[in-house]
């Protein structure tokens, strides 16, 4: 999906650090809500410094925290666990159709 946008996307997780399960460095486990907390000073300051024209949030995770940080923000479903065609539904209609090229590549 990310292949066939005309923007450059800049890709920012909720938490910018991988949580993990303890005594597991290579699992993934969703951040909790106070590691999400700690998440906002680093958006905010990457807000300052880069231009951007629409801030999307992709998982309900995402979408609670800039809510509740007061960042507006357009929620997609996230793509994990069977949810890709709906999130690229989903961005497809946050960034509007000139955001894609014309002649998509192979999806993967």
């Amino acid at each position: 999906m990310l292949d066939e946008l005309t923007c450059i996307p800049i890709l920012w997780n909720i938490f910018p650090l991988h949580p993990h399960k303890p005594d597991n460095h290579a699992s993934n486990r969703t951040p909790t809500s106070t590691e999400i907390g700690l998440g906002e000073p680093f958006l905010r300051e990457l807000l300052a410094m880069v231009p951007v024209e629409t801030v999307v949030a992709v998982g309900k995770k995402a979408a609670a925290g800039l809510t509740t940080w007061g960042i507006a923000a357009i929620p997609v479903r996230h793509p994990a666990h069977g949810g890709s065609t709906q999130f690229r539904e989903e961005l497809l209609a946050a960034l509007g159709s000139t955001a894609v090229n014309e002649s998509p590549s192979e999806t993967r």
